[in-house]
């Protein structure tokens, strides 16, 4: 076995068993090999999903991972997670900008770009989601592929948060992303890592619960997102570390070893103790965003 993204022969399989296949708490029947890049650090699996773009079209993803095939229902999981993608992508990126977001489900963040953005267009498999966004006036197309026909070389911002590591072939995403991007253009791609902190502590029930997924095809490291921009092209690769889970939610994981909450997080607490993490979990998040060791990062490139 050979890496898909550097081409080493330095690959070793790291776990072979059963892993997540939609939401928490649903498990493939087979066993899948997943594999780990000793030189660019990158881990994955091989695509065991039949029709993959087929799948992602339909609803039938979206009731697999708990998100819902209505628009409605979408924005209310996920327009709670707007703050934590302007802490990625900042707000002056956008002002009188083309702005093309991969992946933007019903597009709860670009509802909030489009009021300063010039353009903004949603690039979305899911017919009924483009559909909930053509009503509000957004520009959309199915796949970037698509949207390169019209605006190659005219964008000024890509962003694309957790889906790069969905996609059979991420090395082709990030060259679409370049195609769309106009000279001095940013892509701003942001995936899960494999949270080595509670992936270390918690042991493998951590990682065949939450890290290794059906869907989710590979975990991405610094190496391999600079692996791959300066293959494309991209003039420069800067990956940043964002950690988005709490300390509680490590606590959780080391008492109960599976997913719940304790204290005063906001993940689906089901068990309070009479303790303000606050401050501990400010200087949690800090450490292991400094350290490289979050469990979000995020690459900006630039053409």
């Amino acid at each position: 076995m050979k890496c898909k993204i550097c081409g080493s022969a330095n690959v070793d399989i790291v776990y072979n068993g059963e892993i997540r296949d939609g939401k928490v708490g649903n498990f493939t029947k087979q066993a899948v090999p997943i594999y780990k890049c000793k030189d660019c650090d990158v881990t994955w699996h091989e695509n065991i999903l039949k029709d993959i773009d087929s799948f992602y079209e339909s609803a039938e993803y979206r009731n697999a991972v708990d998100d819902g095939s209505e628009a409605a229902h979408f924005y209310e999981l996920h327009d709670g997670g707007v703050y934590d993608t302007l802490r990625y992508t900042g707000t002056k990126i956008f002002r009188d900008k083309v702005v093309a977001d991969i992946g933007c489900a019903a597009g709860a963040f670009l509802d909030f770009v489009k009021g300063s953005a010039k353009t903004v267009i949603g690039i979305e498999p899911s017919a009924i989601f483009r559909k909930s966004m053509q009503e509000k006036g957004f520009v959309t197309f199915p796949y970037a592929k698509d949207a390169k026909k019209v605006y190659a070389d005219k964008v000024n911002v890509v962003i694309s948060f957790d889906v790069i590591e969905h996609v059979e072939e991420p090395e082709e995403f990030l060259r679409d992303a370049y195609d769309l991007l106009g000279g001095g253009g940013m892509a701003i791609i942001g995936t899960p890592t494999n949270s080595p902190v509670t992936s270390k502590l918690v042991g493998i029930d951590y990682d065949k619960v939450i890290s290794y997924s059906t869907q989710h095809l590979w975990i991405f490291s610094k190496k391999s997102f600079e692996s791959m921009a300066k293959r494309i092209g991209f003039s420069s690769c800067e990956v940043k570390y964002f950690q988005r889970y709490s300390i509680t939610n490590l606590l959780a994981w080391l008492k109960f070893s599976k997913p719940t909450s304790i204290g005063t997080s906001h993940y689906s607490p089901n068990e309070q103790i009479d303790f303000d993490f606050k401050s501990v979990d400010a200087v949690y998040k800090n450490e292991l965003e400094e350290k490289g060791l979050a469990d979000y990062i995020v690459a900006y490139l630039r053409k």
